[in-house]
């Protein structure tokens, strides 16, 4: 029998689960999150590249900056924009905001592995 290339079956319906699963423990447990060394150095790149968009290119502090050659810049300047929205804790931002485009990336290779 021919079974069609979108059909659900039991190994998506348990990875769906799965993903289910962590989209309730991951807000939960964000903020219990330990902070990385080069968290520090990312939070300041974050803002000196929000401020180098924000300026219409002009300010160039960025480029001071010895490690900022080795990261990109469009993750950290999201986490910057969003941490300058709302007064909670820049490091709860960041590990919010990698949690969630962590868990899209996962649902998006899931459904990119069914093509």
């Amino acid at each position: 029998m021919h079974q069609s290339r979108h059909q659900i079956d039991g190994e998506f319906i348990a990875t769906g689960a799965l993903l289910s699963v962590v989209a309730v423990i991951g807000p939960a447990t964000f903020r219990d999150c330990g902070i990385a060394t080069d968290e520090f150095n990312m939070n300041v790149q974050g803002a000196k590249f929000l401020a180098w968009f924000t300026s219409g290119f002009t300010d160039t502090s960025w480029l001071n900056d010895v490690d900022a050659k080795f990261y990109g810049a469009w993750f950290d300047t999201l986490i910057a924009y969003v941490q300058s929205l709302q007064g909670a804790a820049p490091f709860d931002v960041r590990h919010g905001i990698t949690f969630l485009v962590s868990l899209a990336g996962l649902a998006t290779v899931v459904l990119l592995g069914r093509l």
